[in-house]
């Protein structure tokens, strides 16, 4: 046998140590996914013996090894971008389409959750579903900061901008929508070159195919700007339709709610001022049927009963689960809970004669239901879903007792009761006080259908194990007999799933439900001791001397706005724990945000002028406390995400002390 020259064997050597390398970031994130689609279970019974860690461990792995495909500041070949984002793309469709196929599996449950042995299974799946959503948003994110950074890197590449926009078409990417639509501001309103009109007509397709009600402000303004041609205006009006016409503000509504990106009135006073001869016959003939509908929108406002909202129609009787950071998360044996706020869908005509789709809660605050605007309500939540009722009747049925009740005095029932709600049944409503909680309002309207209780809430909730129930007494809380939640309603196995917003990622957000969380998994391990401000002591001090009061007990209503019905020393028993949970849980969220401008911003001597002396200080506390963090920004050696997982993680666990030490604490 011959022996090998060195130069062969050096390259014999070479492939054998090759094969032993890592596979390409991309190829690890396709196994990473391909695991964490096989680990959900496409069973309920499967879920009896979950390891939720497992679920949890991989979603991690997902979730940092897309952060690794992504390109950097960089990345200039336009195909190795392209590459990485679509792999990263594909990754966030096979997430999408696991949580949509896990979500599937609701119905399957109620067998299980009447077996004691069985129940956990009922947690397992909704800490799956909850970690499937958690990730969604995360490559959302990821994806945001990914398709900023390659549209500034590919801006003198019309090609493979064009290629990109297509691409995410082809993905239905949301957040492509999100990251082109505001190419269109900024194409509308700046005086340098503006995108070719074939890639601003491919970012409209994409907003029309996959955006949401936030994106509208940037085809607003293509729809106002004199330097795009009469075919890109009427696209934009197109647009708008496709995503959600908005609709008139209510008379009377809260001036502190967003205003309408655009009105009917004003698209209708835009499509009519096009130059028709600049159009060609197709765009004549949609242009005359966009007319029609504009007109009919500004006289009378929706035209029938259903309203387009991204890629959702809602109609009259649809249930919205909300899902936001909130202390009553875990409050209940079925947790952790998936949605905290509700609302129902339903059709108004206003004292202006306009008809508007409205969403009808009962908020916490407050001493009566309100109604607002949908188009308006939902940019208050980053993920919410939608559940109907599949006869027609019944829904309707929902929507007209929604709308029956806007405006009646309300009482938000803090021991969670449904008895007052049912001792409603079979009543006129009208001006009748709502004493009930945010999920009894679903109640409140499913008693009033043919349909049985058991096919909106078929899962019985008890109150969490361990001292929950002892603590949540020395508030006044309970959680009362038959009691219904949020979450309890995504069991049911008559409600159809009629869509969900795609899942947002937000730092602040995650920051507040780490420390809600933690609050209430120290309620059911330790003795609630709640350190309470004297602000706060003598506030439950005037709500007991209230009651011999009564003149007292209506001002002390008038202040907090609540009823003056309600139990006022429970209420201020309660909101001095909530107000001062609130206040950790949201400024430790606040601190992230100053702490991240600070660093991000640089040191102070490189940054312009016109800060203020209290500006100036808080940028100094902040870089001082983070200051390696700062120093390794300032050198190029720290990511935005590293920056981003550094400070979240410090400032849930500083959330994390403080709840302890002011609700937990020994002395």
């Amino acid at each position: 046998m011959h022996s090998q020259s060195p130069r062969v064997a050096a390259i014999a050597a070479l492939l054998v140590f090759l094969q032993y390398l890592p596979a390409a970031a991309g190829e690890r994130l396709a196994e990473a996914s391909g695991r964490l689609v096989a680990a959900a279970p496409n069973e309920a019974a499967a879920y009896r013996a979950l390891d939720v860690a497992t679920i949890a461990k991989a979603a991690d792995e997902v979730d940092r090894l897309a952060a690794e495909v992504a390109p950097d500041e960089e990345a200039r070949n336009g195909a190795d971008i392209l590459a990485a984002l679509e792999q990263i793309l594909d990754a966030k469709r096979q997430i999408d389409d696991t949580l949509t196929a896990t979500l599937a599996l609701r119905g399957q449950f109620v067998e299980l959750a009447a077996s004691p042995d069985d129940r956990q299974a009922l947690s397992n799946y909704l800490s799956t579903v909850s970690q499937l959503i958690d990730l969604s948003g995360r490559l959302r994110h990821l994806l945001s900061d990914a398709l900023n950074r390659a549209c500034a890197q590919l801006a003198g590449d019309s090609t493979a901008l064009a290629s990109l926009a297509e691409t995410l078409i082809e993905h239905h990417s949301a957040i492509g929508a999100f990251v082109f639509a505001s190419r269109i501001s900024a194409a509308a309103t700046e005086r340098g070159r503006a995108p070719s009109p074939e890639l601003i007509s491919l970012t409209l397709r994409l907003v029309a195919e996959n955006g949401s009600v936030e994106l509208l402000p940037h085809v607003a303004r293509a729809i106002r700007s004199r330097r795009f041609p009469p075919a890109l205006v009427l696209q934009a009006i197109e647009t708008v339709v496709a995503v959600g016409i908005p609709q008139a503000p209510r008379a009377g509504q809260d001036a502190a709610l967003p205003k309408p990106a655009i009105t009917p009135r004003e698209m209708l006073a835009a499509i009519t001022a096009i130059d028709s001869s600049q159009l060609d016959d197709q765009q004549l003939a949609r242009r005359t049927e966009l007319t029609g509908l504009l007109a009919r929108w500004s006289k009378s406002g929706l035209p029938d009963d259903s309203y387009r909202l991204g890629t959702l129609e809602v109609r009259p009787g649809d249930w919205l689960l909300m899902r936001n950071p909130s202390p009553y998360n875990l409050f209940t044996d079925l947790a952790p809970g998936l949605f905290t706020h509700v609302g129902v869908a339903a059709v108004e005509t206003g004292r202006d004669g306009v008809r508007r789709m409205v969403l009808v809660d009962l908020p916490e605050r407050g001493s009566s239901i309100p109604a607002t605007n949908l188009d308006v309500f939902v940019q208050r939540t980053l993920h919410y879903v939608l559940l109907r009722h599949p006869d027609p009747a019944v829904a309707a049925r929902m929507g007209g007792v929604a709308a029956s009740i806007i405006g009646n005095p309300s009482e938000f029932d803090l021991n969670f009761r449904t008895q007052r709600v049912a001792e409603l049944r079979g009543q006129a409503l009208a001006g009748r006080k709502i004493k009930t909680y945010c999920a009894g309002l679903l109640l409140l309207c499913a008693q009033e259908t043919s349909a049985p209780r058991e096919e909106f809430f078929p899962v019985t909730e008890f109150q969490a194990g361990g001292r929950t129930a002892e603590n949540l007494a020395t508030l006044g809380i309970t959680v009362g007999d038959q009691f219904v939640s949020p979450t309890g309603a995504l069991f049911s196995t008559r409600l159809e799933l009629a869509g969900r917003r795609e899942a947002m990622y937000e730092p602040m957000r995650e920051i507040e439900e780490a420390v809600y969380d933690h609050f209430s998994r120290q309620l059911a391990a330790e003795k609630l001791n709640p350190s309470s401000t004297w602000t706060q002591s003598l506030r439950v001090k005037l709500a007991q001397a209230s009651k011999v009061t009564p003149l007292l007990g209506q001002a002390l209503a008038s202040v907090n706005d609540v009823s003056p019905d309600l139990d006022l020393v429970a209420a201020a028993r309660t909101a001095a724990v909530v107000e001062t949970l609130d206040e950790v849980a949201q400024g430790a969220s606040q601190q992230f945000a100053a702490a991240r401008d600070a660093i991000r911003g640089g040191p102070l001597e490189e940054r312009g002028g016109g800060l203020s002396r209290q500006e100036m200080d808080d940028i100094r506390l902040y870089r001082r406390r983070h200051r390696d963090l700062a120093a390794r920004w300032d050198s190029g050696q720290l990511t935005s995400r590293a920056l981003r997982e550094a400070l979240v993680a410090h400032y849930v666990k500083s959330g994390r002390a403080a709840i302890d030490q002011k609700f937990f604490s020994a002395e």
